[in-house]
């Protein structure tokens, strides 16, 4: 009698050993239909977009993250043509990194990103989907950082609508 009890909790121990890997959930974040990503595209296009602009302990806060806003964009307005040179170009910026440095983009370290960051911008030699991928990532986050709430109320002391009210000036 015990040893059919041992056979069936070793049998159920083995299925929960097999089973249990594949039960992990996913934190894969929004799901853009336009753009084909897996977890480790999205994880550089996260690592590259702090990397250009790190957040660090400035308090900037924005609604979505710097990968999320340039992800919406691309797969809200542009065209097929330019999600495709973009995913292109980053394919290409993944084989980049790992025949140069032999690991991924975020364990290379900061001096490294630096060195990456001033190659792309200023070599000469670069195929059009990865300048096109540096370039656009780039700019879009810059444009998120210098759209956000932080930005232009601190550093362009902008005030929204409806600005302020001066009901008695002396002339």
């Amino acid at each position: 009698m015990k040893r059919r009890q041992a056979i069936k909790n070793l049998v159920i121990i083995t299925s929960a050993a097999a089973i249990l890997p594949g039960c992990q959930p996913e934190d894969r974040g929004p799901v853009y239909e336009n753009i084909p990503l897996d977890r480790k595209q999205r994880a550089l296009i996260d690592q590259f977009t702090e990397a250009l602009l790190p957040r660090g302990e400035s308090g900037v806060t924005t609604p979505e993250t710097t990968t999320d806003f340039v992800l919406t964009v691309f797969n809200d307005c542009r065209s097929p043509e330019d999600i495709q040179k973009y995913m292109t170009g980053l394919t290409e910026f993944q084989t980049f990194i790992k025949e140069k440095f032999g690991s991924d983009f975020g364990s290379i370290g900061a001096e490294k990103q630096t060195e990456v960051f001033t190659y792309l911008s200023a070599a000469e030699g670069l195929s059009e989907p990865l300048k096109f991928f540096f370039e656009t990532t780039r700019g879009m986050t810059i444009e998120h950082f210098t759209s956000s709430e932080f930005f232009l109320k601190n550093v362009m002391q902008w005030e929204f609508v409806p600005g302020r009210f001066e009901g008695c000036a002396s002339l």
